[in-house]
């Protein structure tokens, strides 16, 4: 799961069109963290919001920066 979540987010940096992007829905807190914890791997912006309205739990969104750079490995 964490390397499906890599690819969306390079997927994502390579997209020059979509400046934000919206994580799927994690069941447990733990894959939250590791959504979380990719983004700052890549130097993104991340903000939670609340649907507990809809039911559908939280969303993690994330956004390019002028920082935003793949790791150096």
């Amino acid at each position: 799961l964490v390397w499906r979540m890599e690819l969306d987010i390079q997927m994502f940096l390579n997209n020059a069109d979509q400046q934000h992007f919206e994580f799927q829905h994690f069941p447990s807190s733990y894959l939250q963290l590791v959504a979380h914890r990719v983004a700052q791997h890549y130097n993104m912006q991340k903000m939670v919001q609340d649907n507990a309205l809809d039911g559908q739990g939280s969303k993690i969104l994330v956004w390019k920066l002028p920082e935003t750079k793949y790791p150096v490995v």
